[in-house]
């Protein structure tokens, strides 16, 4: 079992250990992925800063298969979370953006003492990945 808030500010080598991760490091930061279980860690000054936590098939993740943040669900639609957590404090709608490509729909909550991201599939149906970070 993962309990992904706990997990943040934590040293990489803290993180529970997952069969197959990569760990890459691109500048001052670290990325460790671990596909199979559908999450990855931003480690910055060796420190995890961020948790995306995948609904599978974005990138190639599967699904997180523990327990996600806040009692979310990756079933939920941009209305029905917005509903269950209040007003976001950012959102953007999908679009293009220049440099970027195709960009999808995202909200920013907070919670306590994390940010929660969600980026919506195609038609804010569901969430394709959330992303948890500290306050």
């Amino acid at each position: 079992m993962i309990d992904v808030e706990d997990l943040l500010g934590r040293p990489l080598s803290e993180v529970p250990k997952f069969d197959g991760a990569t760990l890459e490091q691109i500048g001052d930061r670290s990325y460790l992925s671990a596909t199979e279980n559908g999450v990855s860690f931003v480690v910055d000054d060796n420190r995890v800063i961020a948790v995306h936590l995948y609904a599978g098939k974005k990138e190639g993740f599967k699904r997180f298969p523990f327990r996600l943040p806040l009692n979310v669900s990756f079933e939920m639609s941009r209305e029905r979370l917005r509903a269950y957590l209040g007003v976001p404090e950012d959102n953007r709608d999908a679009g293009q953006r220049t440099m970027l490509g195709v960009m999808q729909a995202w909200d920013r909550f907070i919670s306590g003492t994390i940010k929660l991201r969600a980026e919506y599939s195609d038609g804010m149906e569901s969430v394709q990945m959330f992303t948890v970070m500290p306050l």
